[in-house]
């Protein structure tokens, strides 16, 4: 086999290994060769036809399909913060690829729901009394359940001491939480400690 002859087949394969290649690295099946058989019984011989068989077998799926399925919520995470006015809670929810293995649970969380005391009726200075606390958790609780944001494990992440965090872990421990409480399983605390720095602003006052 001469030398123009080699090259020339090689420059004919080229082509049609780059397409192969592409079509596995988006998933979708590929022929194997430009010689076979496809399945009508035609033989593919041309770059054209591997095309057209390549897209004859493959099945489009719509991006939001795709997320969908590479994508599985394995917990959620509740964030509480507790300001002398006012007090927040937000739910996220920590997603896991199921097509990257290598992908570390955590990376990813994308919020649910998210509520506070001026939700709820309260304004001005009565949005940080215990009764408003009080009436939004019972609340956000009850969304939880009726949305089945209970079917996977829970992590609450508790942030600044006052009266409104100690309704909230009663709430979450008497008969209104009995269904999120049984999810729960850890607590954390995530208050912020100062250490040097700048000084800091001037606190509000109503």
């Amino acid at each position: 086999m001469s030398k123009d002859r080699r090259h020339l087949e090689s420059k004919e394969r080229k082509p049609a290994d780059l397409i192969g290649q592409h079509m596995l690295k988006k998933g979708r099946p590929i022929v194997n060769s430009l010689v076979q058989d496809d399945s009508t019984g035609n033989r593919i011989e041309t770059v054209e036809d591997y095309l057209r068989e390549v897209l004859r077998s493959s099945t489009p799926i719509t991006q939001t399909q795709a997320s969908e399925r590479r994508k599985v919520v394995q917990s959620y995470v509740l964030h509480c913060l507790f300001n002398r006015n006012n007090t927040h809670l937000t739910l996220s929810a920590v997603y896991r690829d199921v097509a990257n293995p290598y992908n570390l649970p955590g990376q990813e969380p994308l919020k649910q729901m998210c509520m506070s005391t001026g939700q709820v009726g309260f304004k001005k200075a009565t949005r940080g009394e215990v009764e408003a606390t009080y009436r939004m958790t019972v609340q956000f609780f009850a969304k939880m359940v009726e949305r089945g944001l209970t079917d996977k494990p829970v992590e609450i992440i508790l942030r600044n001491h006052n009266r409104n965090r100690t309704m909230f872990l009663d709430v979450l421990t008497g008969r209104e939480g009995a269904r999120v409480r049984k999810c729960v399983t850890r607590v954390t605390d995530g208050t912020r400690l100062r250490h040097g720095g700048v000084r800091p602003p001037a606190r509000r006052r109503l």
